[in-house]
């Protein structure tokens, strides 16, 4: 006959609460740790959409052909993310091989929509996670400085002048949706003022083109935004007499991006502006060609400030001690991954009360100490061990 072995009740007790301890702190560590390395680059997830004309030639198949061309269109708006008009002009012939041999450069592709426009149009809308490694690979073959830094998000302000009588409001609310709109294909964040009482006695057009750090502030806590663009809008008749009846002249500036010179463009049309207000198909209006041709000179900008040259690519192993604090160095592990010229970063190592990140940087190693001091850390250097790159270097962070 075996007796069962009874266990210590008190053993039992203790023994369970120590697992259940465990596994907790597990769990804070995954909840803490997990998204910064399971996340893909939000860089490399695009979203785009097709249109296809039915019916599709035989043996072919509506969705495929819809999935296929957004692909083709997911890419095209990454590389104009990357690279600005005149590289993309000067590169030409690499870039069409890129997008014809596109499927090499994609992780997944998901089709979040697809509607059907009557009996001749489908429409097909893909979100597509790119290969951030397999891009750069493909980009090294050339040797291509390009940018890998989402546009910071935005608060739009629209003044529109000029026409005839309520053509003003009709040109803010064309403006504000084709910047909204044209923004996606760029990656940039665009909302616009909820209007109520708040707005109404903070949000001031004039301050928002004086690029006022007092309003940036106030719109960041408020709609989470980086900047606050006011764009002025002139409406003049495309007609004889000052009559829009034969169509519109439209002229604007963006002021608050950050730019050194005035962001101007214009757009011209022989659709009435009434008409464009009144929904539906605004391709032949002037509002969506004034939206890409600023937003194209904004990207172009910012793609030239945020280039990534590899000849000032570093990496740097930071050893952070955070003690029990997990909540503070999530926080600050956040807002170290968008900071300007952080290229990539990645664990190494996980503890109980500290971590090793890498950093992959885009600077010299003073700029990036001082942003790890702006970010509350205590940085010491460590000196470097026989056999370590020269572009990398080890500091050891104590977090407050």
């Amino acid at each position: 006959m075996v007796r069962e072995k009874k266990m210590d009740p008190t053993w039992v007790w203790f023994g369970s609460k120590s697992r259940y301890f465990s596994a907790f702190f597990l769990l804070l560590l995954c909840l803490f740790f997990s998204p910064l390395r399971a996340e893909a680059n939000p860089f490399y997830q695009v979203g785009a959409e097709a249109v296809v004309p039915l019916p599709v030639p035989a043996k072919q198949e509506p969705r495929a052909v819809g999935v296929e061309k957004a692909k083709r269109t997911a890419l095209e708006r990454l590389l104009s993310r990357m690279f600005t008009r005149a590289d993309l002009e000067r590169e030409k012939g690499f870039f069409d091989g890129l997008l014809q041999g596109g499927k090499r450069l994609t992780d997944r592709v998901q089709v979040v929509g697809e509607t059907q426009r009557g009996n001749h149009t489908l429409v097909v809308a893909v979100e597509v996670t790119f290969s951030a490694k397999g891009v750069a690979a493909a980009l090294a073959e050339k040797g291509l400085p390009y940018n890998e830094s989402r546009h910071a998000p935005v608060l739009l302000l629209v003044r529109s002048q000029g026409g005839a009588e309520g053509e003003a409001a009709i040109l803010d609310g064309l403006v504000q949706k084709s910047v909204q709109e044209e923004a996606k294909a760029f990656g940039i964040p665009v909302v616009t003022p909820m209007g109520d009482m708040d707005d109404l006695s903070h949000l001031s057009w004039e301050k928002a083109a004086a690029a006022d750090p007092t309003l940036q502030q106030w719109a960041k806590g408020r709609y989470g935004t980086e900047q606050v663009w006011a764009v002025a809008v002139q409406l003049a008749a495309a007609g004889k007499g000052g009559k829009t009846a034969s169509g519109s002249r439209v002229q604007a500036q963006l002021l608050g991006s950050g730019a050194s010179e005035v962001i101007q463009a214009s757009a011209s049309s022989t659709e009435p502006l009434a008409r464009c207000g009144e929904g539906g198909d605004n391709s032949k209006c002037p509002a969506p060609v004034l939206a890409r041709a600023l937003l194209q000179q904004v990207m172009d900008r910012w793609i030239q400030s945020h280039t990534v040259n590899p000849a000032l690519l570093h990496s740097a192993h930071l050893r952070v001690i955070h003690g029990p604090k997990l909540a503070q160095f999530s926080h600050f592990t956040s807002r170290l991954r968008t900071s300007p010229g952080v290229v990539n970063m990645k664990f190494l190592e996980e503890r109980a009360t500290e971590a090793t990140v890498q950093v992959d940087y885009q600077g010299q190693d003073e700029q990036l100490q001082a942003l790890l001091n702006q970010l509350g850390a205590k940085v010491e250097r460590v000196p470097p061990a026989d056999g370590v790159p020269a572009n990398r270097v080890e500091w050891v962070l104590q977090l407050p």
